[in-house]
């Protein structure tokens, strides 16, 4: 078992007692549309996310970042510069299915939220079925993002939606 690593019926329990802490990314291409994967979740239901996932123990904020673009778009894909220290916002995935923000049907999460500015070629892998480009102008429709995410991409956007 990897470091940092706990084995799956320990993870479960900690999962079910404390927030987790989550990293996600809303990949922006030199155009300014943002790159969208769909996914599964664990109930079987599919819909656009921003990618991302949990941090590891011991691993960097960047280091994290880094990982799930690679493990969901592989290693083609090159980030511009960014401040892991400084996310762009922070969302709150509770635990319980609802309609005014994001959740996570698996744990209560705490997601540090970026927009990155990507390069490369980009290949849907892991637990990414596809991917998609999208104009800020015409993002998928609120019901087909999973996990309410379209919520957490509308606020992501905000600031460039006057440029």
């Amino acid at each position: 078992m990897p470091a940092g690593f706990l084995p799956e019926p320990e993870f479960r329990r900690v999962q079910s007692l404390v927030p987790i802490l989550c990293v996600d990314v809303l990949l922006r291409g030199d155009d300014g549309r943002c790159l969208l994967i769909r996914r599964r979740d664990r109930r079987g239901g599919e819909g656009w996310n921003i990618v991302g996932g949990r941090v590891h123990k011991d691993e960097s904020l960047a280091a994290a970042v880094g990982r799930h673009v690679r493990e969901t778009l592989g290693p083609e894909v090159v980030l511009s510069g960014f401040d892991a220290a400084r996310p762009d916002r922070v969302a709150a995935y509770r635990h319980a299915e609802r309609d005014d923000g994001p959740f996570d049907p698996d744990q209560h999460a705490v997601s540090l939220n970026y927009v990155i500015g990507c390069s490369g070629q980009p290949e849907a892998r892991g637990e990414a079925l596809e991917f998609g480009w999208f104009a800020p102008g015409g993002l998928p429709e609120a019901d087909e993002f999973g996990f309410n995410q379209g919520e957490v991409v509308s606020a992501l956007l905000e600031p460039y939606s006057s440029s």
